[in-house]
Order: structure tokens, then sequence, then C-alpha cells
């Protein structure tokens, strides 16, 4: 009997999620347990929490992000600190793996299985350069987006129906995937008129792939409508993001050419894959994908500074992430008054806003047996500056605390001496 020689590490499909599981678990392993790997998902964990204190977003915790984001949040922020914090990284890194095993089926499908186990490795890894090792939201979204590439490349209209529900549920998760979730949806239509020609039907399963995308953000519309705040939640989601200050010029071209310094390596190899290849349907359909959700980056602005990862093996460090060097000329509340105004304008930064937040960032402070001054007014308002002025009672209480750990280290290395 003649038997085949194994396939190399990268080639054989049985391999690849033992594979994927080991690096992604490589690539992030100095996070877990980390409860302040991000800004953003330390926000996003914080108003998971709030909800479990009958808190509402856009209303007593205020951001854009749709309320998808933090009812994800909430599981984990549901079960404590910090087992919370294991719990939302473990999510996150079944999400990622998840979304890996599936650019490996993508990649297969459109014809380019010899390389599928080291695309869906260089979404694991770049996206730790891209800043997403912790909960990010696009570790959650991507899942949702490629199984809904995945389910339009399969031609049916059942399928385009659950592809549009998948993009419906993305969209509440964050809603820079509208691009992606429209060439889909076009993509979805195309396909059906090749099908079938006839243009009744086309409107009416049009009609269907914009309603169950649109599903849920209409569902959370209504909620926050039956409560009374369907002001806040239109501001929120839809009109503040017109009043946003725009950001440097100099600062938003460093901080695009960083991005593109970091993908251009992997987006070179797509192009250069597809360009060498036959154009096939899913080959087409991976091609203006990729255009569509290059446009979306570009669209999207302003892109974030990428936060390198850099790791101090000598010594247990606490930081904020606004820096915790007491010798700053700058006081916390000054950098981050800065950042703020980049973001928010001046009557918004000055206006008054119930205080239960705050309240709460207080009470988890002192779960850490950290006391600080509280600010606000008797009525229960608070302005972002007041909140502001405890933030940097609390880093000067944190920077003790390091000092406290600077000093047991230092003995520790003695005694280890």
């Amino acid at each position: 009997m003649i038997t085949g020689r194994p396939m190399p590490l990268f080639t054989n499909p049985r391999l690849r999620l033992p594979l994927l599981i080991l690096v992604a678990i490589a690539a992030r392993a100095l996070t877990f347990g980390n409860p302040v790997v991000h800004v953003d998902e330390e926000f996003y964990y914080f108003t998971g929490t709030a909800l479990w204190h009958g808190l509402l977003p856009f209303v007593d915790v205020w951001d854009r992000k749709p309320v998808g984001l933090f009812l994800l949040y909430a599981v984990p922020a549901g079960l404590g600190f910090p087992a919370g914090i294991w719990a939302y990284q473990a999510m996150a890194l079944a999400s990622l793996i998840a979304t890996a095993a599936l650019v490996a089926r993508l990649a297969t499908r459109a014809g380019f299985a010899a390389g599928a186990t080291a695309s869906a490795l260089a979404y694991v890894l770049w996206f730790d350069l891209l800043g997403g090792q912790g909960g990010q939201s696009p570790v959650f979204y991507n899942l949702l987006m490629i199984g809904a590439a995945l389910l339009a490349l399969r031609g049916t209209q059942r399928a385009g129906l659950a592809a549009m529900a998948l993009v419906g549920v993305a969209l509440q998760i964050k809603y820079s995937v509208v691009f992606e979730g429209l060439f889909l949806g076009l993509w979805l239509l195309a396909d059906d008129w090749r099908a079938r020609k006839s243009p009744g039907d086309l409107i009416g399963y049009g009609i269907a792939l914009v309603a169950l995308a649109m599903l849920p953000t209409a569902l959370a519309a209504v909620a926050y409508a039956a409560i009374g705040q369907w002001d806040a939640f239109v501001y929120a989601n839809f009109l503040s993001i017109f009043h946003r200050n725009p950001d440097p010029l100099g600062e938003l071209a460093r901080n695009l050419g960083q991005i593109v310094l970091v993908i251009s390596p992997i987006v070179a190899i797509a192009i250069l894959a597809l360009h060498r290849s036959a154009m096939t349907r899913a080959r087409r359909f991976v091609a203006l994908w990729l255009a569509v959700s290059i446009a979306g980056v570009i669209v999207f602005r302003p892109w974030p500074l990428l936060p390198w990862p850099i790791t101090d093996s000598k010594r247990p460090v606490l930081t904020w992430p606004w820096g915790s060097d007491a010798s700053n000329n700058k006081s916390l509340v000054d950098r981050l008054s800065i950042k703020l105004k980049n973001y928010y304008p001046k009557e918004e930064l000055e206006a008054e806003y119930p205080s239960p937040v705050h309240d709460l960032y207080i009470e988890t402070l002192g779960s850490f047996g950290i006391t600080v001054s509280q600010n606000g007014h008797q009525d229960g308002k608070i302005t972002i500056k007041e909140g502001l002025q405890t933030l940097n009672d609390a880093q000067r209480k944190l920077n003790a605390l390091q000092d406290q750990l600077d000093e047991y280290y230092s003995i520790l290395q003695n005694l280890m001496a």
C-alpha cells in the first residue's frame, strides 16, 4: 500500500484549529487578567457593570457606541471583579479564534487553500499589532461579518437573509460596519437578479434584507422611546458624531501613516494573490470586500494612534492610559482635558450630567481600598470637569500605590539575591 507523506504544518487542515488556539493564546497571554489593557474596553466593561446597577447607556453613561456592545459586556461584568475581566477576555479569545478559522474557510472557498492557515494566523497576529489584543469591538463584530460573508457566497435567498441578520447584530456592536453591510446587500441583490430576473421579487427581497439589517437597531430605538429617552438615543447614536471637533491634520496624517505601515504587508499580499489568479466569483467577492473595507476605514476617521504593546518585565507597573509619571508637569486633569477637547464641544464638557456613574466609579475604587474626594453638586449632578478632578485624586493615590509596589519589588530582589 502506498501512503503519502504527511502534509506540512501550515497546509494540514486537521492541525489548523489547534495551531490557531496555541498561537492566539501565546499572542494574548500577557494581557490575561489585566483590567487596563485598553481604555476603550475599560469603558465598555464599566458600562456593562453600570447596567447591572440600573444605569443606562446614553442616559446615565454617555458614549456613541451602540447599546449592543454594552449589553455584550454586561454578560461578563455580571460576574464581578476580577472574574468578569477574565470572562470578557476569554470571550474575545474565542471570537478571535473562530473568526480566524472562518478566514481560513473563506480563503479555501476562494481557491487559496494552500495559504488558508497562514492567512488565519496573520489575522490573529495582526490583531495585536493593531491594538486589538484585548476585547476591542472588532474582535466581536468581525466574527459576525465574516459569517455573513460566507453566507452571502452561498447564493440562496435564505442564506442572504441570514447574512443580513448577522449584519444587523454587528451594527449594534459598532456602526462602522455599515459600508460592509451595504456591500453585502448589493452583492445579494445582484446575485438574485442574475438568478431570477424578476423586478418584483428583487424589490421584495431587498426590503426583507434591509428590514433584517435594521431590526436590532430599531428594537433598541423602540426600547429607548418607550422609556422617554428617544432624544438621548438619537443624539448619541446618529447626531453627536457631527458635533465632534476635528482632530489636527498632523495628528490624522501620523495616525493614518501608522495604520498603513502596519497593514500594508498583508494588503499587498492579498492584492498580489488576487492579481496573479484567475478571477472567480469568490475571488471577485473578496476583492470587492477588501476595497469596501479599506474605504470604510478611510471614511470613519479619526484614526486612533495605535497603542503599541510595551512590556516591562523587570517590575510590576501600575499604569493609567494617560501615563502615570508623577513628575509630568501637566496634571491628569490637564492632559485628559486636552484629549477630551478633540472629541467633545466645550458646552458638553461643562454640561451637567447625573452623578450615579460618578458614584459607581468611586465605589469601584473603594473596592480596591482607594478613597478619593467626591466632587459634584448636592442635586446629584456632575460636570465632566468635576469628574476629572476625581480622576486626578485617584491618580495621586495610584502613584502612591505604585511607590509601594516598587518598594516591595526592591525588597523581593534583595531577598532573592
